[in-house]
């Protein structure tokens, strides 16, 4: 959301996608404020618990890896061109 309030919107996405896994991963604050168009069942985990799944499982956490690097690099664009436009 830009000073003026307006919502700039990064990505749309639809049934069995996820997010959040960037501030899991990384263990740092969120990077993004999700918001739905419509009526939306979530599923949450608690940190420990995704630390123990990718502890476990190599290979999702290499898909995870791989969509956060994705995404992070994306976003960092994103609001550097939304930074310049202000």
């Amino acid at each position: 959301q830009l000073p003026s309030g307006e919502i700039i919107e990064n990505a749309r996405m639809g049934p069995g996608e996820y997010f959040g896994e960037i501030a899991l991963l990384m263990d740092v604050p969120r990077t993004a404020t999700i918001v739905t168009s419509q009526p939306t069942q979530l599923l949450s985990i608690q940190a420990e618990d995704f630390k123990q799944l990718i502890w476990h499982s190599k290979g999702v956490n290499r898909a995870l890896e791989r969509t956060a690097s994705r995404r992070y690099h994306f976003y960092s664009q994103t609001i550097g061109r939304t930074a310049n436009n202000v």
